[in-house]
């Protein structure tokens, strides 16, 4: 049995984004990650080498400063949330996943009172208090820049008119990239709300609009007073001992480009995840397969629509039957 056969039915998969979704919404989105970059690998090496060329180091997210200033005006004085939401749109030039951004009140929700947990609590599959209710701002514009390979890719998939076969390995394939997708588009707004911040505490929803499976994480900043304006020294003593309320608000640096990265290698696989391949009864093979992770990806020079194409041409190649999809052409010789 192969490792992956848990998320071979709907019942598997649904319980593995349970998962991943879990760890990401209580600030372990580095653990979600690396568990996605096993799996993702251990299915196709040629996913990876398109899934691996996103790390969180390539990627950037631009427009923080205006978003910053848009919040710092006396008229939105009552904003307590702004939502960041990665959308199934592309940039017409660069390919790149639009983001959606909306402006929240109280009036939506009690984000200025409501605890971490009380905001996830209300936040579920059939949706929140406040979907719907913000104020959709278009005045500010956020850009990705890192994603427009794998987003191209997933989108064209999806309106296709012969996707992947349930359970099939091109199926699975893109489940997976479709988690890895969001994971590292919370971890890219996680990590610049930690580097640059907002004018004033307020609570950052990061979810999706019509894009990949449904999950939201929230950022509630720390609203305990300074320890000076506190009535005590002893009450004082307290507040600066006691825990943050977020486990998701740290001090972060954003990692410096490597040398690999700047040339656009594709990452190695965390050195903590052993990949092991199971014989049919369930036991450990004696020589594991090892993981081989093909020659990275020219993003500057090659399109989903090329990958398409060349796919297709080395599907000729061979006689095996013509499939239209493109993870299927992915998975041709699986």
């Amino acid at each position: 049995m192969s490792a992956l056969d848990d998320i071979v039915s709907p019942a598997g998969q649904q319980d593995y984004g349970s998962a991943i979704a879990h760890m990401v919404r209580h600030g372990r989105a580095d653990e979600a990650e690396a568990r996605l970059a096993a799996d993702i690998a251990r299915i196709s090496p040629e996913l990876w080498d398109v899934c691996g060329q996103m790390p969180l180091e390539a990627l950037r997210l631009e427009g923080w400063a205006a978003l910053g200033e848009a919040l710092a005006g006396p008229d939105r004085a009552d904003i307590s949330a702004v939502g960041i939401d990665i959308t199934g749109r592309r940039d017409s030039v660069t390919g790149e996943p639009c983001v959606d951004l909306c402006f929240y009140d109280d009036a939506c929700f009690p984000f200025s009172s409501a605890s971490h947990d009380e905001i996830l609590a209300d936040n579920s599959q059939s949706g929140a208090t406040w979907h719907g209710v913000g104020e959709d701002v278009e005045a500010v514009m956020l850009t990705v820049e890192g994603m427009a390979m794998l987003h191209g890719m997933i989108e064209e998939e999806k309106t296709r008119d012969d996707p992947p076969e349930p359970g099939s390995q091109a199926s699975i394939a893109l489940f997976l990239a479709d988690w890895w997708r969001s994971v590292q588009f919370h971890r890219l707004v996680h990590r610049e709300m930690v580097r640059m911040g907002l004018p004033r505490p307020m609570v950052v929803v990061i979810g999706s609009r019509d894009c990949g499976p449904f999950l939201e994480s929230v950022m509630v900043p720390d609203r305990r007073p300074p320890a000076s304006q506190l009535s005590s020294p002893a009450a004082g003593l307290a507040a600066a001992l006691a825990p943050e309320r977020s486990p998701e608000w740290s001090p972060e640096r954003l990692p410096e480009r490597s040398p690999e990265r700047s040339a656009g290698l594709a990452p190695a696989l965390p050195a903590s995840l052993e990949i092991v391949e199971e014989q049919s009864d369930g036991a450990p093979m004696a020589d594991p397969a090892p993981v081989r992770l093909n020659a990275p990806i020219d993003l500057h020079r090659f399109s989903a629509v090329e990958l398409r194409r060349k796919l297709a041409a080395a599907g000729e190649e061979e006689a095996p039957p013509p499939k239209t999809s493109l993870f299927g052409r992915l998975f041709a010789r699986r």
